[in-house]
């Protein structure tokens, strides 16, 4: 039975198990306590102090992310102590990080801004020291050290969550900083371009590398920009506009861009369906050979590069049909590739770099000319003072552009489809299709083709993903086709269509 302690947090009395702490208890008590560098059980360093409480009776202040609670206790955090010095390390932070905000790609989302405002800080009484080492400025993960607020959370997400170790606390006391692992150009190192150090650095330390420039300067130059927006990009736009998810359209979506002055936007069903079709006929082929390696799909380049990374000896098995991404651009830029501009509106980082290193789809052209985050995409939106509400209502008297992507959140589906009609010459029937949950985050396909019994899978998250793999190479899974889209909350968080 687990020992309950009851504690009273500014006044209002909470109970809570014995092992937790004071953060954990005030959370139930809902009364916030700020913080920077905490993530539950992924980053519990105490790096920052912001999160200092005073505990009545006690000389010393405490950390509440790392305190535990004891009974009776009584919390004050917001008490002249604890206001006095949790200022004291915002401006400690604050003399160590450059306050460029108007430039920072983080002007309005950053914590560490926010706090600093809240806690109204308006002069620092420390001498500024501030230290920055280059960066390579092409490639699409941008880290700008001056910014580095040392809270870890990029360390810890990468190593415990992505398994990569990408980035490595280095030296230490006052020097202590943060650097790509073994001395490594970020270039050279393993990092799959997911993201999640980005969405998880508090300052605007990590950002993605800024396309929005190019595609202002095609605009300017009158160039005909064609936009690819899918299902996935779709559901994270609704967070620019507030709206709930089920209410942004592929229409409404289409609406919004246009106004830009971009004149075509799709969510690429074509290009699905011509992925959906090559893979299809590859995995026919591939069921054709006695004792068949799996297929893994190359939908997903950040498990393209996992893959690259981690596990050196399946990447044969990988898919070679290029992405929807770029079967987008090669056919938008038919003929008049030149004055044809390409944009890509990606849920993921790992696009940028998909693109950047895609094949040339004629005259030495590459399929894609920029990609846009929805952090990036966001910021170009806003500059138009879009209001989704006018266009919401201009739907409703005209038909906009804005297609459906039949392939939803997975491909595997379609695939399956598209593999059994090519195989039989008939439509699937239901009953041929099961579906099932075999681990966490992944779920089993089960197809009965021609006499024999297919298995294939779609797995969501990297750590999964290495069960998964893990799994593959000591014989305890076997799958003829296997999708893996890598980071929680991206594509597999697209709607349905």
């Amino acid at each position: 039975m687990v020992k309950l302690v009851t504690l009273t947090i500014d006044g209002i009395k909470v109970q809570v198990p014995a092992a937790a702490t004071i953060l954990a208890a005030a959370g139930k008590a809902r009364v916030p306590i700020p913080h920077l560098c905490y993530m539950g059980g992924i980053n519990e360093v105490n790096a920052c102090k912001v999160c200092v409480v005073e505990i009545a009776g006690r000389k010393h202040l405490v950390s509440a992310c790392t305190e535990k609670v004891a009974e009776g206790m009584e919390v004050l955090v917001s008490s002249p102590r604890a206001l006095a010095a949790r200022r004291t390390m915002v401006q400690l932070l604050l003399s160590q990080h450059e306050c460029d905000c108007a430039e920072c790609s983080r002007n309005g989302s950053c914590q560490l801004q926010k706090l600093a405002a809240d806690l109204g800080i308006g002069e620092l009484p420390y001498r500024k020291k501030i230290v920055g080492r280059p960066w390579d400025p092409a490639f699409p993960l941008q880290r700008d050290e001056k910014k580095c607020i040392k809270c870890f959370r990029c360390v810890n997400v990468c190593a415990k969550v992505q398994t990569m170790k990408v980035w490595q606390v280095q030296k230490s006391g006052a020097l202590t900083t943060v650097g790509v692992a073994d001395g490594l150009n970020i270039a050279q190192a393993p990092c799959t371009l997911c993201g999640q150090c980005i969405s998880q650095c508090p300052a605007g330390a990590l950002s993605e590398r800024d396309d929005v420039g190019k595609l202002e300067t095609a605009l300017a130059e009158k160039k005909r920009v064609l936009a690819l927006a899918p299902p996935a990009f779709r559901s994270l736009a609704a967070d620019f506009f507030a709206l709930k998810k089920e209410a942004v359209t592929a229409p409404l979506v289409a609406a919004l861009v246009k106004k830009t002055g971009i004149p075509s936007v799709t969510e690429g069903s074509e290009a699905a369906s011509r992925f959906v079709e090559a893979e299809a006929a590859l995995l026919a082929e591939n069921l054709k050979k006695e004792d068949a390696a799996p297929l893994f799909s190359s939908a997903c380049p950040v498990f393209t590069r996992f893959l690259r990374f981690k596990y050196p000896a399946l990447k044969k098995y990988l898919s070679p049909t290029p992405s929807p991404l770029f079967f987008f651009g090669e056919e938008a830029k038919k003929g008049e590739a030149k004055n044809i501009f390409t944009l890509a509106l990606a849920p993921c980082l790992g696009k940028k770099g998909e693109a950047d290193e895609a094949p040339c789809a004629g005259e030495n052209e590459r399929p894609i000319d920029a990609v846009l985050t929805p952090q990036e995409a966001e910021r170009f939106l806003k500059s138009f003072s879009l209001r989704a509400e006018e266009c919401e209502a201009e739907l409703l008297s005209k038909k906009t552009e804005g297609s459906t992507d039949p392939a939803g959140n997975s491909l595997v589906v379609p695939i399956l489809t598209a593999l059994y009609e090519k195989v039989t010459g008939q439509k699937l029937p239901a009953e041929k299709l099961q579906t099932f949950s075999s681990a966490p985050g992944r779920k089993d396909y089960v197809l009965e083709l021609d006499g024999r019994t297919l298995r294939t899978c779609a797995v969501v998250g990297q750590k999964n993903a290495v069960k998964l793999l893990d799994d593959i190479q000591s014989g305890k899974a076997k799958y003829a086709y296997v999708e893996v889209m890598n980071c929680p909350a991206l594509c597999q968080s697209a709607p349905q269509s």
